[in-house]
């Protein structure tokens, strides 16, 4: 999903954190791989934040379903409609996943 409209910091000439990111490991090159060891270290210690960030980098992020239901046809539905619907429906499902 895109970053909202007006949402500069989410642009590829605002990625602020990312060039700081890159400039360090630049400076000191051994600085990533030690980092990715350390995360290794304690996945197999038992960290499930560890283990499930090494299993998002290599195996990427899980996709998620969203089922949407309505008692109006969609196709009478405008564009901003659907928008709605799709949101509400959304909302629910983290509600309930959060709880």
């Amino acid at each position: 999903m895109a970053a909202p409209k007006g949402n500069t910091f989410g642009s590829k000439t605002q990625r602020m954190w990312r060039d700081t990111l890159l400039r360090k490991c630049r400076q000191n090159p051994n600085a990533l791989e030690e980092i990715a060891l350390k995360v290794i270290e304690m996945a197999k210690e038992g960290d499930m934040r560890a283990v499930k960030e090494i299993g998002d980098r290599l195996d990427g992020l899980p996709t998620q379903e969203v089922a949407v239901s309505t008692n109006t046809n969609p196709r009478d539905l405008s564009d901003a409609e659907l928008v709605e619907v799709i949101r509400q429906q959304s909302a629910k499902h983290e509600t309930h996943t959060l709880n």
